[in-house]
This record gives structure tokens, C-alpha cells and sequence, in this order.
């Protein structure tokens, strides 16, 4: 249905891949406190650097290798997703240490969604006229929509309007030739 560069709304899925695709990222520590009565004491200090040495690592090496793998660009983002995930099931139970790495996890993901988002605009924006209603049906449904959208688009409207003066500039030298 979308032939304008290669990515439309409705094949994003295609390149995302099922959880079978992704290596599991797992944790010897236990992520709950098995004794009640201790429900107010804080996790060791070493038990928690552990947690997040045994965590950083395997996401680290995941990432490194899929990015390696140039035929499933999604891949480390997929994996960076179910580390964020993992992470965040330790901070709720007061795994505080881990925090910062998992809020660095969160940065990447929140500036990758807006490059894609960015992306998708462009596309949009540049669409043949036979594309633009499924463009539209998208930003109808509202995945487009979150933090930062609304600078998004402006940037997105910038980049087109100057790379059509660049063109316009381009054919006019030629044109003067």
C-alpha cells in the first residue's frame, strides 16, 4: 500500500519481531522481598550493585551484538525495551541503585521514538496523494501523539520546507547554466 521510502504506517509492524527473536534478559536476584516483616528495610547496597552489574552487562552485550546484525535495525531498541522493563521491576521493589540505568534505558527509547516520529512526519508530509489517507488514518489514531509532538512536527515541517528551497535552489543553478 505505501511505496514512498520504503516504511509506511502499516509495515512498522513488519520490522518489529516476536519476543522469541529477542534474547531473554534475566536476573539471578530475586525482585521481591520474601520476608513481609522486612518490607521497610532497604536492599543491600551489594545486592543491588549485583543486580545492576548481572542486568547492565547482558543488555550491553545484547545491544553490541544486534547491532552487529544490520538485517533487524529494531533489534537493540527491542532489546534495550525489555532491559528498561526488567529494570523497572527492581526499582518498584526500592532496587534505588538501579535507577539511573534506568532512566538512561528510558532517554534512548524516548529520543529514538522521536526520531522515528520525526521520520514518519517527513514521510507523510512528502507522500504521493494516494498515500496520504492511510498517513492521516495514523495520525488519527493517535500513536503519533505524546510528549514532545507537537516540536516534533514543527521540526519535521522545517526540514521539508528547507530541503524543497534547496531543491528550488538546485534547479534554478541548473536552470541559469
Amino acid at each position: 500500500m505505501f511505496d514512498h521510502a520504503g516504511i509506511g504506517p502499516l509495515q512498522l509492524g513488519t520490522l518489529a519481531m516476536t519476543d522469541d527473536d529477542i534474547p531473554e534478559i534475566r536476573c539471578s536476584t530475586l525482585n521481591f522481598n520474601p520476608w513481609p516483616e522486612r518490607e521497610h528495610w532497604p536492599v543491600p547496597n551489594d545486592t543491588q550493585r549485583d543486580t545492576l552489574h548481572e542486568i547492565a552487562s547482558q543488555v550491553i552485550r545484547y545491544v553490541e551484538e544486534a547491532q552487529k546484525n544490520k538485517d533487524y535495525p529494531s533489534r537493540a531498541i527491542s532489546i534495550i525495551v525489555k532491559g528498561e522493563r526488567l529494570l523497572g521491576e527492581y526499582t518498584a521493589e526500592k532496587f534505588d541503585q538501579l535507577l539511573p540505568f534506568q532512566q538512561a534505558l528510558q532517554a534512548i527509547l524516548h529520543t529514538f521514538w522521536r526520531m522515528a516520529r520525526r521520520q514518519f512526519i517527513k514521510r507523510a508530509l512528502k507522500a504521493p496523494d494516494h498515500e496520504y489517507p492511510e498517513y492521516l488514518k495514523t495520525f488519527r489514531e493517535g500513536w503519533l501523539d505524546g510528549p514532545d509532538s507537537t516540536e516534533d512536527f514543527r521540526a519535521a515541517v522545517r526540514h521539508v520546507d528547507q530541503g524543497a528551497r534547496l531543491m528550488e535552489g538546485l534547479c534554478r543553478s541548473k536552470a541559469e547554466r
